[in-house]
């Protein structure tokens, strides 16, 4: 069968593949390489990319899409906490907060909409504080500071960096461990300093938090399952 993937070129040396979360094919590749060189790369890989679709499609069976009903789980810092339905007269808002291992949505329409952005606005401003947070402690390492620091809906990054030292950050990050958020914050940070992937750069990261391939490799395995809301 013929595989279809995205070709993304950029100054490197050599072609390599890369398989998101979502069952996306990405082939990185230099600026010079022929078409064809690439597809004949694609080819020879194909067992290795068609196990690796096979694998995402069974785990993506295992993950059912969210119900928002009253019981179902929701991560939090690499917990799950039941959803509960709680009614106070003594506030009239909607209100979403964690209580004694619950997840509680209090006052709020029902809806399935009126869940998910209630919920997702709450996520938001976790880590958005969070990350704010995460970084002022590792400020520490770095002679430079960011310009701008943005917590937003990112289904394609975990994070980013500009050449202005501008951060942005994928909300559902605070669904994972802390170590898996501090991996990311680290990795952004460390783009402020190089804007690329070089040998210095990765110990410029590894410097910071030496088993940081441990919690990328976490992000890898379960990236799929907290990228929704």
């Amino acid at each position: 069968m013929a595989i279809e993937y995205e070709c993304i070129r950029s100054k490197r040396k050599s072609i390599g593949i890369q398989i998101s979360s979502d069952g996306k094919v990405i082939v990185r590749a230099p600026k010079n390489v022929a078409d064809v060189v690439i597809s004949e790369c694609v080819k020879k890989r194909e067992k290795w990319i068609l196990e690796k679709l096979e694998w995402i499609q069974a785990k993506s069976d295992h993950n059912p899409p969210t119900r928002y009903v009253e019981g179902e789980f929701f991560m939090f810092l690499g917990e799950k906490f039941p959803l509960q339905f709680k009614a106070d007269d003594s506030h009239k808002q909607c209100r979403v907060y964690l209580e004694d291992g619950f997840l509680i949505y209090e006052n709020g329409t029902r809806s399935v909409e009126a869940i998910q952005k209630h919920l997702e606005i709450w996520y938001r401003k976790a880590a958005q504080d969070l990350v704010e947070e995460r970084i002022r402690h590792y400020l520490k390492h770095f002679d430079v500071e960011p310009t701008y620091i943005k917590v937003k809906t990112q289904k394609k990054r975990w994070g980013s960096c500009t050449s202005k030292r501008q951060l942005r950050f994928n909300f559902n990050l605070i669904k994972a461990p802390i170590e898996v958020l501090d991996y990311i914050v680290i990795h952004e940070m460390s783009h402020m300093v190089h804007m690329n992937h070089s040998d210095k750069f990765w110990n410029l990261v590894r410097s910071i938090m030496p088993q940081y391939k441990i919690h990328a490799d976490w992000l890898k395995e379960n990236g799929h399952i907290i990228n929704k809301c």
